[in-house]
């Protein structure tokens, strides 16, 4: 069943077997769509769809508020960047770049070793992946620098990420690590330029609209806390606390809309003024896990989202 309201500012949050789209700027649903099957992950495209690769079947939805849901065979795992009809796709022993909607090869760079991925994150220009690697051993990123001169580098680390964020230029990035901590690295080295203990574990991370800006979801000494973090890959620190704030439940997810911080908890979507203390909205979704936040105006090669 799909149901629907058009509205100007609206986040997709995966909840169990269903999206719920959430219009952000009023705090409210105004849209769900059943998956028929659970949903592992939730992901932006650019035409506004919400992309969901399923647990129980061998597929991918696609869902909107404006058309009825559609399924790609085989799990899809999209980082999409500036560049509306292509994107980057983490593959068993390489990093692919594909056409959307088409799912066509345009490029695809080895990387030896890599069995799947826990995480990854892109570079708003497409240039920086940066992936958790799902294997054995030492904790570690794997590093892409795509396109004719670039190449593919680890990073090892004092533990292991939880969670990764790149900056929009790539010109660093950041793991969220078990141990509580931050690592900042700059693409090109082999280990972090900067640590910064945050927490007792590091739960997700969120560039926010800020150059050198970072939200972590952190478990903190007296319970979950948002840490704003401010980045300078040059400066002497490197990473600096900048304020936090309490949470009374533990996040799962953040996404970022604008200034407002988009915070997914198992009761649902809490939507923060700023990043400050001050709550704006808060979204009742039970079974809530993540959130995707989808492009204010849609943009697509393909005429009406046809294939």
């Amino acid at each position: 069943m799909v149901t629907w309201v058009v509205a100007a500012a609206v986040s997709a949050v995966l909840a169990g077997t269903e999206v719920v789209f959430v219009d952000t700027s009023v705090g409210r649903a105004v849209g769900r769509v059943e998956l028929g099957a659970s949903g592992i992950a939730v992901f932006a495209a650019p035409d506004s769809r919400a992309i969901v690769p399923l647990a129980d079947v061998d597929a991918t939805a696609l869902v909107s508020l404006t058309g009825e849901p559609r399924r790609w065979p085989g799990r899809y795992f999209p980082l999409f960047f500036d560049e509306m009809d292509r994107m980057h796709v983490v593959l068993p022993g390489a990093v692919a770049t594909l056409t959307y909607p088409e799912r066509l090869t345009i490029a695809k760079a080895e990387v030896p070793r890599l069995t799947g991925a826990r995480r990854a994150a892109v570079s708003a220009d497409g240039r920086v992946v940066v992936v958790i690697p799902d294997e054995a051993g030492s904790p570690s990123l794997v590093v892409l620098i795509t396109g004719p001169s670039g190449g593919v580098g680890r990073v090892e680390l004092p533990a292991v990420a939880r969670a990764v964020a790149v900056s929009p230029a790539g010109d660093w990035f950041v793991g969220g690590l078990v141990d509580g901590s931050l690592a900042l690295v700059a693409p090109g080295l082999s280990r972090p330029v900067a640590n910064l203990v945050v927490g007792s574990t590091v739960l997700a991370l969120g560039v926010t609209g800020e150059y050198r800006g970072l939200l972590a979801a952190v478990e903190g000494a007296r319970g979950p806390e948002l840490v704003e973090v401010r980045v300078d890959p040059k400066g002497k620190t490197g990473l600096r606390e900048h304020r936090r704030t309490p949470m009374s439940v533990q996040p799962l997810a953040i996404g970022m809309a604008g200034s407002d911080a988009l915070v997914v908890t198992v009761e649902g979507l809490l939507i923060l003024n700023r990043l400050g203390p001050k709550r704006r909205f808060e979204v009742a979704i039970p079974g809530a896990s993540g959130v995707a936040v989808l492009p204010g105006r849609a943009r697509s090669a393909v005429p009406a989202w046809s294939e």
